[in-house]
């Protein structure tokens, strides 16, 4: 019985001294990367971006447009998150976006929520390679009747700038809503500079 008893404590520090060597060779949370070629597509915009907000507002003749601003980070090498800021009417207004690609669905998928509603906007899309954009359905609830409505948007990039149109679906045709023109920061800045070394080099 003794000797019996011997055995399996040693075996059983041999499992144990083997289950820490293998723990501590290993970590457990260094997972094979899932990065695929589209995220580079969904990174290509992080940065600090500057530009105008334009609203077809029902019933206005003229559309409002407003300033905005947007601070886009990366979360690793698949995501990104944004933070939005403008001002409606004397209004501020903060929303924040989230962007990916699902391997699994092979879609983009992005969400979006804001400061005037208490609902979180599920959008998925397809990226076309030729034209630089990514086109994304979703549903979104008409303010006037409060049934949703089949939406999507069209978000294409250039190298510093990017425009994002969100249009809704209906019998008579897509009708456009709103247009988000941005460019990055640090061009916007860099143009105002060189303006201003070439106002003081005329002078």
């Amino acid at each position: 019985m003794f000797a019996a008893r011997i055995a399996a404590i040693s075996a059983a520090t041999l499992l144990t001294g083997a289950a820490i060597a293998a723990i501590t060779s290993v970590n457990p949370f260094q997972a094979p990367s899932l990065k695929v070629d589209q995220h580079e597509i969904v990174t290509q915009s992080v940065g600090e971006w500057t530009g105008t907000i334009t609203m077809n507002v029902p019933g206005m003749e003229e559309p409002m447009v407003m300033p905005c601003t947007e601070s886009i980070t990366a979360i690793g090498d698949l995501w990104t998150v944004s933070r939005f800021e403008s001002n409606f009417g004397g209004t501020s207004f903060t929303g924040s976006a989230t962007l990916g690609y699902d391997v699994e669905k092979k879609a983009f998928v992005s969400t979006w929520i804001d400061s005037m509603t208490t609902t979180i906007t599920n959008m998925e899309g397809q990226y076309d390679k030729e034209s630089n954009s990514l086109t994304s359905t979703y549903q979104g609830k008409n303010q006037m009747t409060g049934m949703m409505e089949d939406r999507f948007s069209v978000c294409t990039w250039g190298t510093d700038n990017y425009i994002c149109k969100f249009y809704t679906k209906s019998d008579e045709g897509d009708v456009l809503g709103m247009t988000i023109d941005m460019q990055r920061k640090k061009t916007v800045e860099a143009s105002a500079e060189i303006e201003e070394e070439t106002a003081v080099e005329v002078k």
